[in-house]
């Protein structure tokens, strides 16, 4: 855009672009998927967390070639158009579950920016929040182990007690009930 231009009246309501940041406190960790899907990683001590895709989805990518992006973060972070013609049932329900002891404690989707503390059930023992900062996987990984290229990025950290201090959101999101 020029200088000499002014802005156009539309920019005031477009979404401004939010980076996702891993705040102080939290572990920043990224996992290479090399062992294919499901994927499964220490946290700590006898704490998992494990990227799963469903298995029917595989049948999807079998034929397609192993360099096919199936799902990316940016799909959901970056400006696009509405797909046309695409199947929105076909989007693959992954999830990221949380083991104590290979024993399940809980499951959240993989949802760019998504921060939420699991379990929600109050066991403290094995409580952790995570945020989901960015994903990429190939059709490849879905089906075998293999470098396509494909990783998760989150952050993390142990909740042992209430934290001591209070999240403002940053400016531009929306504030659920609260009037302008």
């Amino acid at each position: 855009m020029s200088p000499l231009m002014p802005p156009l009246p539309m920019e005031r309501f477009l979404t401004p672009e939010v980076r996702l940041v891993v705040p102080d406190g939290f572990i920043r960790s990224r996992q290479d998927l090399t062992r294919g899907v499901p994927f499964e990683w220490l946290v700590e001590g006898n704490l998992t967390l494990v990227l799963q895709v469903p298995t029917g989805f595989a049948v999807i990518w079998r034929e397609a070639s192993p360099t096919t992006v199936v799902s990316t973060a940016a799909d959901e972070t970056q400006p696009h158009l509405p797909p046309r013609g695409a199947d929105v049932l076909e989007r693959p329900p992954i999830r990221l579950l949380l083991r104590l002891a290979r024993i399940p404690l809980a499951t959240v989707p993989l949802a760019a920016g998504l921060r939420c503390v699991i379990p929600d059930d109050g066991a403290a023992q094995s409580t952790i929040e995570i945020i989901i900062v960015d994903w990429l996987l190939h059709a490849g990984c879905v089906r075998a182990p293999g470098d396509y290229g494909s990783f998760i990025e989150l952050g993390w950290r142990r909740i042992e007690k209430a934290a001591n201090q209070i999240l403002v959101p940053p400016s531009g999101v929306p504030r659920g009930g609260y009037l302008p």
